[in-house]
């Protein structure tokens, strides 16, 4: 746990050195992949004991900047996330409808929830993963709430979802999600095989605006977006249009 304050630090040589031309800062980049991918051995706990922590330092980080920097800089300050879009397999399945709200819960909300609108994870993560989840203190809420000035997501595809199974016994933070995702035979695909949905960002990006954002008042950013084809040669990759 002392690495948000070793954050701390850093950022305020960042924003000291480097201020006067960076106007957009983003603390962290894509956190979930920061810290689902662990030993198996800790893949049940130490992922929510990262994701505090890198929550603990970016709202640190944000205070540094707004309460030293902001006013003289004049930039702005935030976390870039990342997610699918995620849509229902079955539109008029209620199990269907609340899997794609419970997958957006840990891709999203686990880090946006705190940050955007309550201060704190989403329901369905502390019921899923109890005492696994370390519990923000009134502090930690008070200093995570609000500590971004735009919403910035990396999203590449869309995927169907239902309900999956919890098994016995629960081994990773996908587990806690048993979120099972699939994709629409019709879909055409990228080179690496990623699904080619064209409204699913539209559908993403109104979703965070609605659920996040308060419907228009907060910016969003899409700060990664992009599809992958066989280009075999340089003259195919240059003219890939």
């Amino acid at each position: 746990r002392d690495f948000p304050a070793f954050f701390e630090k850093y950022a305020r040589i960042c924003f000291r050195y480097f201020g006067d031309r960076v106007k957009h800062w983003f603390t962290f980049n894509e956190p979930w992949y920061a810290v689902v991918f662990v030993d198996p051995s800790e893949a049940t706990t130490l992922p929510y004991e990262m994701g505090y922590n890198l929550l603990i330092a970016h709202g640190r980080a944000v205070q540094v900047y707004r309460t030293e920097f902001q006013n003289m800089q004049k930039g702005q300050i935030g976390i870039v996330l990342c997610s699918d879009h995620f849509a229902p397999k079955n539109p008029n399945s209620a199990s269907d409808v609340a899997a794609a709200v419970r997958a957006f819960d840990f891709y999203l909300g686990w880090w946006a929830d705190p940050i955007f609108t309550t201060g704190d994870y989403p329901a369905v993560m502390k019921q899923a993963a109890g005492s696994r989840l370390p519990p923000f203190t009134a502090a930690d809420k008070k200093l995570l709430l609000g500590s971004a000035d735009f919403f910035a997501v990396n999203t590449y595809s869309t995927s169907l979802t239902e309900m999956g199974t919890v098994p016995n016994p629960v081994t990773s933070v996908y587990d806690d999600m048993h979120v099972s995702t699939s994709a629409d035979p019709s879909w055409n695909k990228t080179f690496t095989g990623g699904n080619i949905v064209p409204w699913g960002i539209r559908d993403l990006i109104l979703y965070i605006n609605g659920r996040w954002c308060k419907n228009g008042t907060l910016p969003v950013y899409i700060t990664e977006k992009g599809a992958s084809f066989d280009e075999p040669t340089v003259e195919i990759g240059v003219h890939d249009t």
